[in-house]
């Protein structure tokens, strides 16, 4: 089964064997694809001996063994007319080993494991469906991330989307005197922009960010580059200053402990021991009770956030600091499989029912505030 270039790409020993795919690709229509194999293997016997490493510099010979027994095997296959694939993904394996500095064997053997996987993967995905994002056939409705499709209909959107990009590859670039598609498309990126940024100054000022001390924001003057000053929501300045800006972000964060002793506010002891916590990777406070922390780590098929949680426990995926902190270690030291992610149909039946008690809790309170 044949799969999107853009998800093929992603895991790195795919992207090692596509490059030397390309590589060697262009060599060979230029005529010197041996020049380019015989200058790695030299590189990196080269590599080896200056490091004194032994086993490197006969794993590099063995390297083009091997390469040079798949093309006497081929050479064979084609004297007594048995049809051949070409030496191509060997002498890709070749390529990429000896740029390591592996086994072009290992290597192969890796790379068709993460193949193997992955056919498993789509075999899934057409059997029992997909979620889509929106990315073929244009199916992201107005309100929604994703939709759910069947294996068929996702066949049927995957064969449209070659069509279109064959489409595309023969039509060329497109041009500002033919179609005004580049503004469209320049508008989108400009906005995408905007709010990315615009989410930025939301999160310094509320003291989420947690690369900046607390009561800082984030400036930035084209004259004078990055710049920090004292969030302006509920922190005045004591009477005779005014707001300025400085080099660094300690500095004002010494100003606004000066103001918030002024005028006797102390900090939001939510958001202050946030700050004093600092941020650690893949733990994440809870959206509405920032008491309450979860683990997430990317799927390793979809390279999505799943929730994580001890196996076999159930119940909320949400923990205290300390919990989270010991699920993040117990999670890494462990073999890292898919019962540890809390699966995506619970995550959703989850918010659905979070959604109804928010729902009713609100019809509640309408009620009590109607009566007479």
């Amino acid at each position: 089964m044949a799969f999107p270039s853009c998800v093929a790409m992603r895991h790195p020993l795919l992207e090692r064997r596509h490059r030397a795919r390309g590589r060697l690709s262009l060599a060979r229509r230029d005529g010197n694809e041996d020049d380019v194999l015989a200058r790695a293997t030299h590189a990196a016997i080269g590599r080896a001996r200056a490091e004194d490493d032994l086993e490197r510099m006969s794993t590099a010979v063995s390297n083009a063994g091997s390469l040079m027994d798949a093309m006497a095997a081929e050479r064979d296959d084609i004297a007594a007319g048995v049809p051949t694939s070409g030496t191509l993904d060997a002498e890709a394996y070749v390529l990429a080993a000896q740029r390591q500095g592996e086994c072009a064997v290992e290597v192969q053997n890796k790379t068709v494991a993460v193949d193997e996987e992955r056919e498993k993967y789509e075999r899934h995905r057409v059997e029992n469906g997909a979620r889509l994002r929106g990315t073929l056939g244009g199916l992201k409705p107005y309100g929604q991330k994703s939709v759910k499709v069947d294996g068929p209909t996702l066949l049927v959107l995957r064969d449209e989307n070659v069509a279109k990009k064959a489409i595309a590859k023969a039509r060329g670039p497109v041009f500002a005197q033919t179609t005004d598609e580049h503004e469209k498309l320049f508008g989108k990126q400009q906005s995408s922009d905007l709010a990315y940024k615009r989410n930025l100054r939301r999160r310094a000022r509320q003291g989420i960010d947690t690369a900046l001390p607390a009561d800082v924001v984030s400036e930035f003057r084209a004259d004078r580059g990055q710049l920090y000053g004292v969030q302006s929501n509920g922190l005045e300045p004591p009477p005779g200053e005014k707001r300025e800006l400085y080099e660094t972000a300690e500095e004002a964060h010494a100003v606004a402990t000066r103001w918030r002793k002024y005028w006797d506010t102390p900090r939001d002891a939510m958001r202050a021991a946030k700050v004093a916590r600092g941020g650690v990777l893949n733990v994440a406070a809870h959206t509405r009770n920032e008491d309450l922390f979860c683990v997430k780590y990317s799927n390793k098929h979809r390279r999505k956030s799943r929730f994580v949680r001890e196996p076999g426990t159930g119940g909320s995926w949400y923990y205290d600091w300390d919990a989270a902190l010991k699920l993040k270690k117990d999670y890494e030291e462990s073999n890292k499989d898919a019962s540890w992610f809390v699966s995506q149909a619970e995550v959703n039946a989850a918010d659905k029912e979070a959604k109804k008690r928010a729902a009713a809790k609100s019809a509640a309170l309408s009620r009590k505030k109607a009566k007479p």
